[in-house]
């Protein structure tokens, strides 16, 4: 079996403070429904809006109970905010 079908995804994190009240003139919001995880048997993407966060990561955790994650991948922010 591959280690990536082994894998427990924890959860997306996002680093930066997050300001919800930003002017709706300011900042795009996506018009299409956002997909936050989306898994093939050959990648899983992640993608996440956050307008307002200066940095992005997506921990992967061996297991469920695990407190430590074996990798940390940073996440790239589009110009519309989507990570």
């Amino acid at each position: 079996m591959k280690l990536l079908n082994k894998i427990i995804l924890m959860g997306l994190t996002s680093v930066a403070a997050l300001v919800a009240c930003a002017p709706q003139n300011e900042i795009s919001i996506p018009q299409a429904p956002l997909e936050e995880c989306v898994y093939s048997s050959s990648e899983t993407v992640f993608s996440v809006w956050s307008p307002m966060a200066q940095e992005a990561q997506v921990k992967l955790y061996a297991t469920a109970s695990d407190s430590v994650a074996f990798k940390i991948v940073r996440m790239r922010k589009s110009k519309d905010g989507l990570w």
